[in-house]
């Protein structure tokens, strides 16, 4: 049942997924491997922009569009039964943890940009 399951995932990753949900979750693993010190001070040119301007201008973006795609997958979801109600479950999983885990990388940003204004 398991390994089903654990074959279900690797068929995900490079067939089943539709390229916008590609980009999304490859953008959700970019944004949780480089989350941004609040301390550090913007650059406006260079690579130093992408770091401290763009990433965290679309981490919380991408956060909330990784939540209304779990709810999107969930009504799909409905509409089938068997191998693809099961891939769409996986989506939601995968979609689950990717937002948890911008939540964690993110948090100490946030709430240091936010007590300090």
């Amino acid at each position: 049942m398991y390994i089903k399951k654990l074959g279900l995932w690797l068929k995900l990753i490079p067939g089943y997924l539709n390229t916008l949900r590609k980009l999304l979750f490859i953008s959700a693993i970019v944004i949780i491997v480089f989350p941004a010190d609040a301390n550090t001070e913007i650059s406006v040119e260079g690579w130093g922009m992408f770091s401290t301007l763009m990433i965290p201008i679309f981490a919380p973006i991408t956060f909330f569009v990784l939540l209304l795609d779990t709810i999107m997958a969930k009504i799909v979801m409905g509409e089938y039964e068997g191998k693809q109600q099961d891939k769409y479950k996986s989506i939601v999983i995968l979609d689950l943890i990717l937002a948890g885990g911008i939540f964690v990388a993110w948090y100490p940003y946030f709430a240091t940009i936010m007590s300090s204004g």
